[in-house]
């Protein structure tokens, strides 16, 4: 079998909205801060978000400068971080057609038809053939990773302020560092009305964080859809 793209397909976090600091109002403080007021949000969010599904496009540049990109439909188990994803179109004919499954055990099980005939292998995670272009395994690909990128204690936030980006209106943050170990820095890119991630881009630092080498964008979510059990079989 040949690679298969992962997807970026799944969030889990939850938070409180810090305290307000003696004197100060939520206005001021957003004026103040933007960057942590749209965190806060984003926590108050995700921490509502039980599952979720729609459609990603996810475009990556690979270490010899080829890009490819793929479209697929998913469903997403928030609380178990669980996934599964159709690949709908991928610039790879290998992958067209593929679906995916991740139970959070260390293993991708994909399952391909060869002349109508339906083949399924599981892999280890961190296999060549279920991580990236790049070498990226799904758990650094996926939602709950670029949440936990914007809530790591190290993270430095900038709000580059309400643009549109890859086809989305968002609130913009930068985020440095990168939740990608050969990228520099992000940026991430929220729904201004839920206020959960829609999109990332990920600046490479052999760039010196300049070339935008990878980016995910959320199509069509649904959130908290019913899900039922023999979702999580192949």
């Amino acid at each position: 079998m040949k690679r298969v793209l992962p997807l970026v397909v799944l969030l889990s976090a939850c938070g409180q909205v810090p305290e307000l600091q003696y004197g100060q109002s939520a206005g001021m403080q957003a004026l103040a801060d933007p960057a942590s007021q749209i965190k806060a949000e984003m926590q108050q969010a995700v921490s509502q978000l039980t599952t979720l599904s729609g459609q990603v496009t996810y475009t990556e540049v690979d270490l010899q400068g080829q890009s490819d990109t793929t479209v697929a439909s998913f469903e997403t188990d928030i609380a178990h971080r669980w996934i599964r994803a159709h690949v709908d179109q991928s610039d790879k004919p290998h992958a067209q057609g593929a679906d995916m499954l991740s139970l959070d055990n260390g293993q991708v099980t994909v399952k391909v038809h060869v002349a109508f005939f339906p083949i399924t292998k599981t892999f280890p995670e961190t296999d060549p053939q279920v991580c990236s272009a790049r070498g990226y395994t799904l758990l650094q690909t996926d939602f709950v990773a670029m949440v936990d990128e914007i809530e790591a204690p190290q993270a430095t936030l900038t709000y580059l302020g309400q643009q549109s980006v890859l086809g989305h209106t968002v609130d913009l943050l930068d985020v440095s560092p990168s939740g990608l170990p050969d990228c520099a820095h992000e940026h991430v890119g929220l729904d201004p009305s839920t206020h959960l991630p829609l999109l990332r881009e990920a600046f490479s630092k052999a760039s010196g964080g300049q070339q935008d080498v990878f980016d995910a964008s959320l199509g069509n979510p649904v959130l908290n859809p019913q899900l039922p059990a023999d979702t999580w079989q192949l």
